[in-house]
């Protein structure tokens, strides 16, 4: 074809959406670095997954929209333009001190606290959700006995059901009914009635009875409120069963025999022990208060009073890591502060800042994580960037510091920490004073878009909190990011 009949080469860009919970309605956002133009947004499938055709040779931001959720940002590099260069120490301060044995001791004992103080992060949050885990069914628990007007129906028993039927027949066969005397107008049993034949009113069908009983079980597994009251509604003690008046001597069925009736008696005794066992059985599983307090005190109140305990041990192992780092540190700043070094303006050979640069792809996968907005998350935000050394934002961030504000607008109540951290490649000093300067300048931008200052927190970490290898351009680019982390909402 001729050249200008070809299509305009592009890129096919896919991924899938990752986090606990994906919302039902979520849109991915597509805008080019830098520019405050409306976003291209394209839908999600069911799965996830998403799909979109890009142009080469521009550079892209990428995000997901959906209520209650905000998302980490990701930069596509399709331009062959640095996005961001990363830091360096101008004083070559680290350089100088690598002849000097105590402060290389201490670098290596603040990289082992660094490990320390990750693994123990990691095993607070997995505690941390084994305590919402045990929340969450507590809580559930209460609602439901709640909505049971306080009072939990007894879990049925078939065995138990069975034994209880089987000796109500076993004092009233309906074969029988018609030999027991007139004055016997009826027997009240667990709650309901049987009302035996008499000259005015006609026994019920036993076919028309069992449906009825059909019915009524049918009911109590559906577990229907509106279902007509039964037998098993009001579940009775054994007590209750067991005390059903025998018939009396003037009630001895008629046709049969002495012999017959002690059979009878004794089978009717072996039934009346066996359903006392299986009321013990079930005597744990009443539907008193008490007895359920109980239980859930054993099953899940106790447990999570165990992981509570668990908790607040390693959060106290937390504090004391973070508090002996962050001694060791400032003591590395100090003797920093007192070599007074000139600076240099030429970053080092290993410094490539090439590492951004690209060849065209046909196609690129980019996943997107979603977090809830909620009390502790922390968010990494990757197309925020600043000029080398220094707190000046760099002006392709625009996007990115608009959605932001948006974000803070769209919930007006959040108040939350805007961290941002260095590589590993500058002193002590210079990464606690450049974090905290670039942090400022983020809180200010932010205000400037109608965010109350009151709920802005400016928090520079230097280089204390590294979550990649510092000793590769691409673990170096990791840790110089920034960071938003909810503290109320």
């Amino acid at each position: 074809l001729p050249k200008q009949l070809r299509p305009e080469p592009a890129t096919v860009l896919k991924g899938r959406l990752l986090g606990e919970v994906v919302p039902a309605e979520v849109a991915i956002a597509i805008s080019s670095v830098g520019e405050e133009e409306r976003p291209r947004t394209i839908t999600v499938a069911a799965d996830g997954t998403y799909q979109a055709i890009i142009p080469q040779g521009i550079d892209l931001s990428l995000s997901a929209n959906a209520e209650g959720f905000f998302s980490e940002s990701n930069s596509i590099a399709l331009s062959g333009d640095i996005l961001e260069e990363l830091d360096y120490d101008p004083s070559m301060l680290t350089a100088s001190l690598e002849q000097d044995e105590t402060y290389l001791k201490r670098n290596e004992e603040i990289q082992l606290l660094q490990l320390k103080l990750s693994s123990l992060n990691d095993n607070l949050e997995a505690v941390q959700q084994e305590r919402a885990a045990y929340q969450e069914q507590i809580a559930k628990e209460r609602a439901q006995f709640e909505a049971a007007g306080g009072v939990l129906p007894r879990i049925s028993d078939p065995e138990l059901d069975a034994l209880a039927h089987q000796y109500h027949n076993y004092l009233y066969n309906k074969e029988e009914k018609e030999s027991f005397q007139a004055e016997t107008t009826k027997v009240e049993y667990l709650n309901d009635t049987i009302v035996p034949p008499n000259e005015t009113k006609q026994a019920v069908h036993d076919d028309d009875e069992l449906e009825q009983l059909r019915k009524r079980f049918q009911a109590y597994r559906d577990q229907k409120t509106d279902a007509e009251p039964f037998v098993w509604d009001q579940p009775a003690s054994y007590e209750q069963v067991s005390s059903i008046p025998e018939p009396s001597a003037q009630q001895t069925i008629k046709g049969v025999s002495t012999n017959n009736q002690a059979a009878s008696k004794g089978n009717e005794q072996q039934l009346k022990e066996e359903l006392a066992q299986g009321f013990n059985r079930n005597k744990d599983r009443t539907s008193a208060k008490e007895d359920w307090e109980k239980d859930l005190e054993e099953e899940l109140v106790k447990p999570l009073e165990v992981v509570d305990q668990k908790y607040e041990l390693i959060q106290k192992d937390v504090e004391a890591v973070r508090e002996e780092l962050d001694q060791k540190i400032q003591q590395q700043i100090e003797m920093e502060q007192g070599l007074g070094l000139p600076t240099t303006t030429t970053p080092p050979l290993l410094m490539d800042t090439t590492y951004n640069k690209i060849t065209p792809k046909q196609s690129i996968e980019k996943n997107i994580e979603l977090r809830p907005v909620a009390v502790g998350e922390v968010i990494t935000i990757n197309t925020i960037f600043f000029k080398p050394n220094t707190a000046e934002v760099k002006t392709i961030s625009a996007t990115e510091v608009t959605r932001l504000a948006a974000f803070l607008q769209t919930n007006p109540t959040l108040i939350v920490e805007i961290g941002v951290h260095t590589n590993g490649w500058v002193s002590h000093y210079q990464a606690m004073k450049l974090s905290n300067q670039r942090a400022q300048a983020l809180v200010q931008m932010l205000v400037e878009k109608g965010i109350a200052s009151e709920r802005l927190q400016a928090k520079g970490y230097g280089k204390s909190k590294p979550i990649a290898d510092n000793e590769t351009i691409e673990g170096r680019r990791a840790n110089q990011r920034v960071e938003l982390t909810i503290l109320a909402r």
